[in-house]
């Protein structure tokens, strides 16, 4: 197969310009530097010139800042990356020749940091790192790639073109430059700028070429696509039909590299949209994979429908402000939460691995993503605890009373995610009872007013008042298993007494013997 960026029917290296200095498309916010990022487009073009005027043998060059930083920049929002694309030199050279030149200037030479290639890490060149005025930024030459049927890996990497760097992007809204001579967005595809404007995710070629050369450029578009809140383009959709593309994603994309691009997508915002897209476009399957040991058969009783539900109920519930919803309650990290409703389509199904039978679900969080296991965890507890949180509620709304210890004894059990849980139970409620959202608030606050009328919120985090060896000397019996059950004893008389002093405990555990 030959690389993406010898396709394009015309070889010529013209660009779609925006005439007027720091002007973009008159349909898209304007591009505004900050100090810094002026300060670095000021240093960079005094290199330029003095490569130009001191060096004649360094052929002449021109920088231009790539991809993701100049989409940000022209959809109003800040960016941290800035990358650096040089067409004649390679990024080592430059960071170098940045150096040297604030030497001469009389300022002190910054350290180099050398990445090499690696290209399971999607380092397809070597990039050069330094740090210009507190930013770190990356100097990197244009390329072109060439690939093979059987890797994502590129078999031939060679100093390309601005367009055929473009070309070999993953969508169009990241092709796009910004030259810092000129001081001139740059739209070599000439579809970048007008995608950014529509609000369209499109490949710079054939979705289907595309997506063959790198599967892992599926997840990239929808990924994108939920962050922003895009369309994805039809011919993207009709790509995704095809049988093969899922072949490659399957033997071409490593475990890992699927699960990074979803705890990004996890992590980002607007996480309904993203599980929407994969399940109507027949893709969640392919990227949530039972592991080979469970069979085929389990596809077929699984709904994924189910974690589009949710995945939208928790995202109606996380988004409600002011009196509704008491947003103090709600904590910082969601990941565990929609990894869950991710998920949960798969967590009534269990495997066998050794003596133990953990859920489906985290298997394929921990086994098909390669996700990081304390979020794994913390959404297996959340899986596990939200319908002893919904037989909770369902025995207040009865009037039947939980017991303070009921409640301390779950909370322990639940530990630090109790919170998640609860909205969690909120948000299955709301398909199993037909709750509307203001409903699932309602009932996500009252369990929290119960835990807190108990004064149980750091329940799981009590510590004994008679702790083990104060047991193990009560009691003259030695240290180990058997404390525990004593332990829990003291547990359970700590939560029905919560005024009790260290030697009421004691006196309850000799009594307790009697």
């Amino acid at each position: 197969m030959t690389g993406i960026a010898k396709r394009r029917k015309s070889s010529d290296n013209s660009a779609f310009h925006l005439n007027n200095k720091h002007d973009i498309h008159p349909n898209l916010h304007k591009i505004v530097l900050t100090e810094s990022e002026a300060r670095i487009c000021d240093l960079l073009e005094s290199v330029c010139n003095y490569l130009k005027d001191t060096k004649p043998k360094v052929p002449e060059i021109q920088l231009r800042i790539a991809g993701g930083w100049v989409r940000d920049k022209l959809l109003g929002k800040d960016s941290n990356d800035i990358d650096i694309a040089i067409d004649k030199l390679t990024g080592f050279e430059m960071a170098t020749f940045v150096n040297e030149y604030l030497e001469n200037i009389g300022h002190k030479g910054r350290t180099i940091a050398k990445i090499s290639q690696n290209p399971e890490r999607s380092k397809h060149l070597e990039t050069s790192t330094t740090r210009i005025f507190d930013r770190n930024v990356d100097f990197v030459n244009l390329r072109s790639e060439v690939y093979n049927e059987a890797s994502r890996i590129p078999e031939k990497i060679e100093f390309g073109t601005p367009l055929e760097d473009a070309l070999r992007r993953d969508i169009t809204i990241n092709s796009l430059f910004y030259n810092i001579l000129s001081r001139q967005v740059e739209d070599f595809t000439e579809m970048g700028l007008s995608d950014l404007d529509k609000g369209i995710i499109r490949t710079p070629i054939d979705p289907y070429l595309t997506f063959r050369d790198d599967p892992l450029r599926v997840l990239r578009a929808i990924r994108f696509a939920s962050r922003f809140d895009f369309k994805l383009d039809s011919q993207i959709s009709h790509a995704l039909e095809k049988p093969e593309i899922n072949q490659d994603f399957k033997s071409k994309i490593s475990k890992e590299r699927v699960g990074i691009e979803i705890y990004k997508i996890i992590s980002d915002r607007n996480q309904e949209k993203a599980i929407s897209m994969i399940v109507e476009l027949d893709w969640f399957f392919s990227i949530f994979e039972p592991p080979a040991d469970v069979g085929n058969e389990i596809i077929s009783l699984v709904d994924p429908k189910l974690a589009v539900k949710i995945t939208e109920n928790l995202t109606k519930l996380t988004n409600i402000e002011g009196e509704d919803m008491d947003i103090e309650h709600i904590p910082a990290n969601l990941v565990p939460l929609y990894l869950s409703s991710f998920t949960y389509p798969f967590f009534k199904f269990s495997v066998v691995r050794g003596h133990k039978s953990p859920c489906l679900a985290s298997t394929i969080s921990r086994e098909s993503l390669k996700l990081p296991f304390s979020d794994i965890d913390k959404s297996e507890i959340i899986l596990k605890s939200y319908e002893k949180v919904q037989e909770v509620m369902r025995r207040v709304e009865n009037e039947n009373s939980v017991s303070r210890i009921e409640l301390g004894l779950l909370i322990r059990e639940i530990g630090p995610q109790w919170k998640l849980a609860n909205l969690f139970a909120s948000a299955v409620d709301m398909i199993s009872t037909e709750f509307d959202v203001n409903m699932g608030i309602r009932q996500y606050k009252k369990f929290n007013a119960l835990v807190e009328s108990y004064g149980l919120e750091n329940a799981h985090s009590f510590k004994y008042i008679v702790n083990g060896k104060e047991v193990s000397q009560l009691l003259g019996i030695k240290p180990g298993p058997a404390i525990k059950k004593h332990l829990d004893k003291v547990m359970q008389w700590q939560l029905e007494n919560p005024d009790g002093t260290k030697d009421d405990c004691k006196k309850y555990i000799l009594e307790s013997l009697e």
